[in-house]
């Protein structure tokens, strides 16, 4: 467990996450994360992926309060002001219909889910976690 927890990945962006964010940074778009899990092992992924060099905002869950990690809205509350955005104007996107989308719909954020990996074929726990987008294609984000 501790070898697991303490090695440096190596990671590397899907080819269309890169697109994405290389399109929004030079757009001027702000961007953020949002990441569940132990700050250690998340941070280490973050550092992989070289996010810095497009993201603004971090938000590693494992910092905030406990019962504070998704679904809670206290994340997306902080990121959107962290990036001084509004709700209505923030985009959410992610993976894990049980803990992703709920409170950016709460929020009344655009919430936009990417079907792949391990939570492909997931299925949200009820109505309100389900993303208002389903995307197979991270590039087709720009069609929204």
């Amino acid at each position: 467990l501790h070898v697991y927890r303490t090695h440096q990945p190596m990671l590397s962006l899907h080819p269309d996450a890169l697109v994405v964010l290389n399109r929004l940074k030079k757009e001027g778009i702000k961007t953020g994360v949002i990441t569940d899990g132990l700050k250690l092992v998340q941070k280490s992924k973050y550092d992989s992926l070289k996010l810095d060099q497009w993201v603004q905002e971090v938000i590693f869950t494992d910092d905030l309060e406990p019962g504070h990690h998704k679904p809670s809205a206290v994340s997306f509350e902080k990121m959107c002001k962290a990036l001084k955005v509004n709700y209505p104007q923030a985009c959410y996107v992610g993976d894990n219909p049980a803990k992703d989308f709920l409170a950016g719909n709460q929020l009344g954020m655009v919430t936009v889910r990417i079907k792949r990996g391990m939570h492909r074929k997931a299925a949200a726990p009820g109505a309100e976690y389900e993303a208002k987008h389903t995307l197979n294609h991270l590039e087709e984000i720009f069609q929204l």
